[in-house]
């Protein structure tokens, strides 16, 4: 549960501190949003599948590369357009 949470926590501030007032040198910003707001959701799922974690929900840790271990995750935005930069 508190992993779950602060990996939401940091995704928020990786998310949101790359969206500085920046401008690319084509004149175009470099977070552009659509029309709604920008949302960016957490969850689990294997291929095109997505499952959003629950609120309180426990997440597993798995075995990962190189002797380490993590937590697999998916993250679903939205109101993001994507450039080419």
């Amino acid at each position: 549960m508190k992993t779950l949470a602060l990996l939401s926590m940091l995704l928020s501030v990786i998310t949101f501190s790359a969206c500085g007032e920046y401008d690319d040198p084509n004149g175009e910003s470099l977070c552009a949003v659509g029309e709604e707001a920008p949302t960016a959701t957490l969850g689990k799922g294997v291929g095109s599948a997505f499952i959003p974690y629950e609120d309180n929900e426990e997440v597993g840790i798995t075995p990962a590369s190189q002797g380490g271990f993590g937590v697999p995750v998916l993250v679903r935005t939205a109101g993001l357009i994507a450039g080419e930069s």
